[in-house]
Formats: structure tokens, C-alpha cells, sequence
């Protein structure tokens, strides 16, 4: 992995020091001072800086913060690290996401506001054996892979179940740390049961890292702090259907089966019956969360996200392959899809989730007294 090393120039020795490190440990330090230099003349530092990530493949980014301007604080002269450097934080922040860009601080430096809590790792006097330490233990902890597909084969990016979650993980695809979620403007998710958004107590969840967000909490915030319109397809639980999701679609060995699917109706009744963000959602004029079910069933499920603005270069689609062969969970593959690098097969699994949802022959969408006929006909408790 290549891992990028910001610094001011009067910095140069602890960046040389850092970069050493990075080396040690197995990754590609990329300074920005190095030769030839990655800044190309004639072009802006952000826009060279935007290419820099995925040119070279840059998988992390390290910050040095050091005193080097000296600012008024409450009547008090600190040192404050120079406005690039923080700047190219939160650009690479944005980027790779808040766990794969870090600050090192070295000495009594004034950090900006908007990064207060925000953990760094501390080199100054007296405390650099320690920082040497928890910077080898990041750097030893960080995915082997960049958190997004790179280049014309990121079509082809097929990992099983848990390894997806580390290279794209939820906070790296749906951007709720870094605030950007508030950009998302459709969220379109087709699969057989979706416990994981729905009835996550239900779900298999020990693929995804504990220190990544729950799509079922990101999934709520998102719902009631933006106007994302979100829409559910599930499979209908017909006599087909269930066949296929004991038989062919997921493996009793897997954790799968149709229970899991009434389970996640169930949940659905429940809260478009209540005081909840989907009923309010649900209800709502004009409508911003629609449910459909499908009378097939299919051998993948959906997750696409929309975004407006500047952040629609975060548009993707991740797609989860089904098979009656897995032996665990976490067997499961499941690939990543981003617009700007694949928009042809983006397309394709975009189009594919409108053309169902609108084909009534395939899908409908129940009204709440017919979600319930379809939970109570299975025996399921409401």
C-alpha cells in the first residue's frame, strides 16, 4: 500500500523519520517533497492532489502537525501548523475516509476547532517512542488494499463477504463520519431480506468491523437528517420463493434461510405501524421511502447510493452474490461498483433495480394491511 506523508518544509526531518517508518512496516512512503516531484507544473495543488490518490494508488495519508505559524489564541501565542497541511487532511480525509488519514503532532501546537476529539498520534519531545509505537500498530492494522476500486479492472474487485467490508467499508461508502451523507440524495436496496438495515439483531454482523458504522444506524441518520429517497425490494415470500431461498439462494449452513425473510416483514409492519422514521418516511408527502416486493427470486441483491453535487464522484453500487454453496457468511462475494471509473456496469445494476421495481409483472408494492396478511399467512408473529 501507498501511504502519503504531508508536511510543512521546516518539518522535514520528522517527515523523513515517519516516512522511514512506513517503510519498516511494509508500506510506500509517497512524500510530498520527494523526486521527481508528484506535483506536476502547471497544475493546481488540489487538483494534482485529487489525481495523486488514485494515480498512485495512495491507500493512507499521514499529516504532520507542528507549530511552524505562530497565531492569537485568547490573548495567548501558539504555534499552529500551516492551513495546507490541515487542508490536505481533510481533503485526503474525505478521500480515504477519517480512519485512513492522521495527524501526528509534534510539540504544543494549536489544532482547528473542527478537529477537536479527533485522535492523533503524539511525536513530541518525550513522547516519540510511544507515537513510534501507535503509529506501527495503525500502520500494521490498515487493510492491504485502497478503499476503493482503482482503474479499468475495479469491475472485477471480488472479495469474499468480509474482506469487502475492509476494503469498502459502510463509512467509507456511505460517508457518515466525514459528513458528506448529508449528500445523498437516493439510497436503492434490493435483496431477499435485508436484515442487516431492518432487523440487525437477526443478522450475521460479525463480517463487519466494530469500529465501522451499523448500516442500520447509518441507514436511520440518514433518513432523518437528509430528503434521500430510499427504496426497499424484497423477495415475496410465495411458495417459489421460499423454495429458492432454502434450496438455492442461501445455505442453511450459511445462518439463511426464509425465517430471515419473515423475520425482516415482520420488522417492516412493525415500524410502518409506529412512531418511527420509516413510517414517517413512509407517509410522507411527497413520499421519500417506498417498499416493494418481488414475486422472483434473484441470485444477487443491490445496495446502491446516490449523491448530488460534487459528491456524486462517490456514486456506487455493491452487489452481493448468493449461492446455495456457502458454508459460512462470510464465504459470500460481493463486489463494489463506483460510477466515475465504471459507469457502464453501474449502469447496468442501477438500471436493473428501476427495471424491476417498475415492472409490475415482477414487483408491487403492499399496502400495510397487506404486509400483514403476508406475515400472519406465514405463522410469523407480529
Amino acid at each position: 500500500m501507498n501511504v502519503f506523508i504531508g508536511s510543512s518544509g521546516e518539518a522535514r526531518k520528522l517527515l523523513l523519520k515517519i516516512a522511514g517508518i512506513v517503510e519498516d512496516c511494509g508500506k510506500t512512503p509517497i512524500r510530498w517533497d520527494q523526486q521527481p516531484s508528484p506535483f506536476a507544473a502547471g497544475k493546481f495543488t488540489l487538483e494534482t492532489l485529487e489525481e495523486l490518490v488514485e494515480k498512485e494508488h495512495i491507500g493512507a495519508a499521514i499529516f504532520i502537525c507542528t507549530g511552524d505559524d505562530k497565531v492569537w489564541f485568547r490573548d495567548t501565542e501558539v504555534g499552529a501548523p500551516r492551513d495546507n497541511v490541515i487542508f490536505e487532511h481533510g481533503l485526503f480525509m474525505g478521500k480515504l475516509g477519517r480512519t485512513r488519514s492522521i495527524i501526528i503532532k509534534c510539540g504544543n501546537v494549536k489544532l482547528p476547532t473542527d478537529l477537536s476529539g479527533l485522535t492523533y498520534i503524539d511525536f513530541s519531545e518525550g513522547r516519540s517512542n510511544s507515537g513510534e509505537i501507535e503509529l506501527r500498530n495503525w500502520l500494521a492494522e490498515l487493510p492491504s488494499e485502497a478503499p476503493y476500486p482503482k482503474g479499468e479492472d475495479c469491475n472485477v474487485l471480488m472479495l469474499p463477504r468480509k474482506k469487502i467490508h475492509e476494503v469498502s467499508s459502510n463509512d467509507d461508502r456511505l460517508h457518515i463520519t466525514d459528513g458528506l451523507y448529508r449528500q445523498i440524495r437516493f439510497i436503492r436496496i434490493m435483496n431477499f431480506a435485508s436484515n442487516l438495515i431492518i432487523n440487525p439483531e437477526m443478522a450475521e454482523i460479525g463480517h463487519i468491523a466494530s469500529s465501522d458504522v451499523l448500516l442500520s444506524d447509518a441507514i436511520a441518520r440518514i433518513m432523518t437528517e437528509t430528503e434521500a429517497t430510499v427504496e426497499l425490494i424484497l423477495t415475496e415470500p410465495n411458495r417459489y420463493n421460499v423454495k429458492d431461498l432454502k434450496t438455492k439462494i442461501a445455505n442453511r449452513k450459511a445462518g439463511s434461510s426464509a425465517d430471515a425473510l419473515y423475520s425482516a416483514l415482520a420488522t417492516l409492519h412493525k415500524n410502518f405501524s409506529g412512531d418511527t422514521i420509516y413510517a414517517k418516511r413512509w407517509n410522507s408527502c411527497p413520499k421519500l421511502f417506498f417498499f416493494y416486493l418481488m414475486k422472483t427470486s434473484m441470485p444477487f441483491g443491490i445496495f446502491n447510493v446516490e449523491f448530488i453535487g460534487e459528491a456524486s464522484r462517490y456514486n456506487h453500487v455493491k452487489v452481493d452474490l448468493y449461492s446455495a454453496a456457502l458454508k459460512t457468511e462470510d464465504d459470500r462475494r460481493g463486489f463494489v461498483i463506483w460510477e466515475a471509473q465504471d459507469p457502464e456496469n453501474y449502469k447496468f445494476f442501477v438500471d436493473n433495480f428501476n427495471n424491476i421495481k417498475n415492472n409490475t409483472a415482477l414487483c408491487k408494492s403492499p399496502s400495510l394491511s397487506e404486509l400483514k396478511k403476508i406475515v400472519e399467512k406465514s405463522g410469523y408473529a407480529l
